[in-house]
């Protein structure tokens, strides 16, 4: 299927929305937003990435959790993940919070770009995740 638009038009428009409601951080958190659109686009597909990316995403947050990958996995939770993630960057940001503003970043966003369909706490300090289907 054809697209619509480009992945230009696409940026453009992240920017345009991001002038509405970021005042001193439109870039930042423009760039923050399409970084997270590239990274859900998942433009590879490597299983050791993503497991290396968990960990080092369990690591920046001080979890000593292990990690599980399962067979197969459901997209649902995609957006609450990266809803959360860029919630903390942009209070960060803003210092409505004193966290680092990649808390929930660091680690995730490339094990998604890496084919990562979900990643859910599956049992006490285990973090469960499964690949997306290979394109």
């Amino acid at each position: 299927m054809e697209s619509l638009c480009s992945l230009n038009d696409i940026e453009a428009a992240i920017r345009r929305l991001s002038e509405k409601w970021f005042g001193d951080y439109v870039e930042e958190m423009a760039q923050e937003q399409i970084a997270w659109f590239r990274a859900l686009g998942r433009p590879q597909y490597n299983a050791q990435e993503v497991k290396a990316c968990l960990q080092a995403s369990l690591d920046n947050l001080a979890l000593a959790w292990k990690l599980r990958e399962f067979a197969s996995a459901w997209d649902a939770r995609d957006a609450w993940g990266v809803g959360a993630a860029l919630i903390v960057y942009c209070a960060a940001c803003k210092g409505w919070v004193k966290q680092d503003k990649y808390l929930l970043t660091t680690g995730r966003r490339e094990a998604y770009a890496n084919g990562l369909a979900i990643a859910v706490p599956t049992a006490p300090n285990e973090l469960g995740w499964a690949m997306a289907e290979q394109p």
